[in-house]
C-alpha cells in the first residue's frame, strides 16, 4: 500500500494530524532554505573611516581596523594608539581564520549570527614600551623588537589576546546597513559558546573598494 492509500485508510482525526505534521515539516524546510538564501554578503574589504574610541570593562582603547572577508576566511588588522586622534601607535594585531554565517538572530532585528574561528593571531609592538611589556610577560618567544610581529595564538598575551584554547571561536552578529558592516558589542566578550551579543557595537566598517 502506497503512502496515499495508507493516509486515506486512516480515520479523519489521524488524517488531520498527519496533514498538519507534513505541512509543518514543509514549512520548516522552506524557512531554512529561505534563511540560507537571505544571508548577507559580507565578502570584500572593510575599514574604519577614522579613529575609533572603544570603551569596555577593561578601559578605553583608540584604534583603527581593516578587515578582509571572502567566502570562507576572514582577516582583521587592528592598530592601537595611545591617543584619541590615533597619532601615537602602540601595537598592531592581526587575526585570521575561517568563518560561518547563520542562522538569523531571533533576538535582534536585522542581525545574522556569525562564528569567527581563531586560527592565527599575531602581535606587533609599535613602541619600545610595548616591546618591553611583551618581553616581560613572555608573550610569544619572549624576545620582542619594535615593528616585528610574533604569533601568540597558543600563548595569548597580557589579556590583549586570549589563548586559542580558552577562546577558539568568537560568537558575533553581523548586519550590512547603508554600505556599513556592523558587528556586535564586545563589552561582555564573545567567547561563550552560542551566546551572541544583544546589541550592535557603536562603530561600523565601511566597504573599501580601493
Amino acid at each position: 500500500m502506497n503512502p496515499f492509500d495508507q493516509l486515506r485508510a486512516m480515520d479523519e482525526r489521524r488524517q488531520m494530524f498527519w496533514l498538519v505534521f507534513i505541512w509543518l515539516l514543509l514549512g520548516a524546510v522552506l524557512w531554512l532554505w529561505w534563511d540560507e538564501r537571505s544571508l548577507p554578503d559580507i565578502s570584500g574589504r572593510w575599514a574604519s573611516v577614522g579613529c575609533e574610541t572603544v570603551r569596555s570593562s577593561d578601559g578605553v582603547s583608540h584604534l583603527k581596523r581593516e578587515m578582509r572577508l571572502d567566502g570562507e576566511a576572514w582577516m582583521l588588522r587592528i592598530e592601537f594608539f595611545a591617543d584619541e586622534r590615533c597619532e601615537t601607535p602602540l601595537l598592531g594585531m592581526e587575526l585570521e581564520g575561517p568563518y560561518d554565517l547563520g542562522p538569523k538572530s531571533m533576538d535582534l532585528r536585522g542581525a545574522t549570527t556569525a562564528r569567527f574561528d581563531h586560527r592565527k593571531v599575531v602581535l606587533t609592538p609599535r613602541s619600545e614600551a610595548m616591546a618591553d611589556a611583551f618581553s616581560s610577560a613572555r608573550c610569544g618567544d619572549g624576545a620582542w623588537k619594535v615593528g616585528e610581529g610574533q604569533e601568540v595564538t597558543q600563548t595569548g598575551c597580557l589579556g590583549l589576546v586570549p589563548t586559542v584554547s580558552s577562546c577558539p571561536v568568537e560568537y558575533d552578529i553581523v548586519k550590512i546597513e547603508d554600505g556599513w558592516l556592523c558587528f556586535g558589542d564586545r563589552s561582555e566578550g564573545l567567547c561563550a559558546p552560542d551566546r551572541y551579543p544583544a546589541r550592535f557595537a557603536p562603530h561600523a566598517l565601511m566597504r573599501d573598494d580601493s
